[in-house]
Formats: structure tokens, C-alpha cells, sequence
């Protein structure tokens, strides 16, 4: 019976989307050695993935935002990036597995031309497009799915006074209600 419960309290809610790189955290290889300590005022992640060094910041008040919406939405990742890169970032954020239910790469993505852009499909989500909101801080990579799309600010690790997920996350709870996100957020944006 409390499978079932389960099962079927998830499929009751919207799917939030969300990119990593720029969106969720900002990642540069260590230019500096490994151990190094930088003075940064919010969390910090340093990993190694194929010989290369990276430190990953996350944005701010990035936790409370997955809290408060993790209440109203399944949360997946759709990243651009590679498996091995994204797993590692995504392992340290939410080592409990408690928030992000999906997981979609760069192997997901549909890449146009040889050196083309990575294209997000939803139509791997196997979810209702009126159920599924996505946040990016790229609108070129969701080109078929505009209706779908909260478009956040871009952040590179610089502002440690970035607000944006608190206010996404207020953005959120009210489009969670609606039948259909898209009118919800044409109505709110375009």
C-alpha cells in the first residue's frame, strides 16, 4: 500500500527541470594547486575527473531552494555535460539522493551538425509538456519548448549576493497549482 502511495504522490506532481552549469553552479579547472584554500563564502567542491582538477561553487541559497521545491515538484538535471562530470557535482549536493529523481547528459541531448549545440528534447522525460517547467539560464538549447521555459540568470561564481533561486523558488510554488505551466508562465513572462 505505501509503495503505491508513493508512486502515485509523485506522478501527482510537475516535473521541474533544471541545468547545472551556470544554473545550479559554476565550474572552472583548478588553475591553482588542488589543496589550495580560497576564501569563499559560500560551499565549495574540489574533484578530479580524468586528471583534471576542477572547483565547483554552488549558487547561493541553492539548498533552500531544493528544499522548498522538492515539496511541490519531481526535480531532474538535463545538463549538457558530460555523465562523469555531472554525476560527481550532483553526488556532492545531494549525496542522500533526496532531491534529484532524474538525471539527463550530454548523451541525452540531440547534437546538431558536428560542431552543433546540444539540444535538450523533453520528449525522453516521457512526461506531459503541461506538468514539466524548465529553468535555464541558455533558451537555445530548449528551441521546440519555449512555453516551458523560466530563463534565470546566468552565474559564474562571482556573486555570493545572488538571489535568483529565492526568487524562482516563489515563481515556482504558484506555477505548481496550475493545470497547465505554460499558460501559468505565459502569463507571468511573454
Amino acid at each position: 500500500m505505501w509503495q503505491y502511495l508513493r508512486r502515485r504522490s509523485k506522478s501527482i506532481k510537475k516535473l521541474l527541470v533544471l541545468d547545472l552549469d551556470e544554473t545550479l553552479v559554476h565550474s572552472d579547472p583548478d588553475r591553482h594547486d588542488y589543496r589550495s584554500v580560497k576564501h569563499i563564502n559560500f560551499e565549495t567542491y574540489r574533484f578530479k575527473i580524468d586528471n583534471i582538477y576542477f572547483t565547483s561553487q554552488v549558487r547561493p541559497y541553492i539548498f533552500d531552494f531544493l528544499t522548498n521545491v522538492s515539496r511541490y515538484y519531481d526535480i531532474a538535471i538535463f545538463t549538457s555535460s558530460k555523465q562523469c562530470y555531472a554525476d560527481t557535482i550532483l553526488d556532492a549536493i545531494d549525496p542522500e539522493n533526496k532531491w534529484f529523481t532524474e538525471r539527463y547528459y550530454y548523451h541525452n541531448c540531440t547534437v546538431l551538425g558536428d560542431d552543433g549545440p546540444a539540444i535538450k528534447d523533453l520528449d525522453i522525460l516521457n512526461r506531459k509538456l503541461e506538468h514539466v517547467v524548465l529553468v535555464d539560464d541558455n533558451i537555445t538549447v530548449y528551441q521546440e519548448h519555449i512555453p516551458n521555459l523560466i530563463q534565470i540568470q546566468e552565474w559564474t561564481g562571482h556573486n555570493q549576493y545572488d538571489m535568483e533561486l529565492l526568487d524562482l523558488s516563489l515563481i515556482l510554488e504558484t506555477v505548481a497549482f496550475s493545470k497547465d505551466v505554460r499558460k501559468e508562465l505565459n502569463k507571468s513572462f511573454y
